[in-house]
């Protein structure tokens, strides 16, 4: 039925201040990360792909164009951080699981899910992903010893990065 949950008044009309001003600034924040999640899927499918351009715009488009994408991009919430983020990892994962892992690139993994984390609880579950990912790379290069320093970089920097956040929520709640 189209019901408004806010009574908008002139308030919010422009030049913008105060709250309306904050709005439209953190608009623009979400459009610019759904942004980057459209980027990042298009440089998923080219390196799923190998680099066929095609189905990386196909792939582009049906991210960009998907209405709910869309809606949520628009919005205020944190869901458009958590979703860029998680876009951004899966591309380095894949990029890690076909040419290789270092320590650097574990560790910004890390960073990526740490950051997610401190958004929503759900990038947490990157973990796992990226736990195969470094394994397959340790498989490849035949080097259990660094899939070992590899995740150790990864969880460390994951532990840093938001473990502050979890444990201070389970000491006030």
């Amino acid at each position: 039925d189209n019901e408004n949950m806010t009574i908008h008044t002139a308030r919010e009309d422009f030049p913008w201040r105060g709250y309306a001003l904050a709005v439209h600034i953190i608009r623009l924040l979400s459009v610019m990360m759904g942004g980057v999640t459209i980027a990042f899927a298009y440089a998923i499918a080219l390196e799923m792909f190998e680099g066929n351009r095609w189905l990386a715009f196909g792939a582009t488009g049906i991210t960009a164009f998907n209405p709910m994408f869309v809606f949520i991009s628009s919005a205020v919430n944190n869901d458009n951080l958590v979703i860029a983020i998680c876009t951004v990892t899966t591309w380095l994962l894949i990029r890690i699981a076909r040419r290789g892992a270092t320590v650097g690139n574990a560790a910004l993994v890390g960073l990526l899910i740490g950051l997610g984390a401190l958004s929503k609880l759900y990038a947490l579950g990157m973990l796992p992903v990226a736990g195969l990912a470094l394994l397959w790379a340790a498989y490849r290069g035949k080097s259990w010893r660094k899939f070992f320093i590899w995740m150790f970089a990864l969880v460390a920097v994951v532990i840093l990065v938001a473990g502050w956040g979890y444990w201070r929520n389970s000491m006030l709640y």
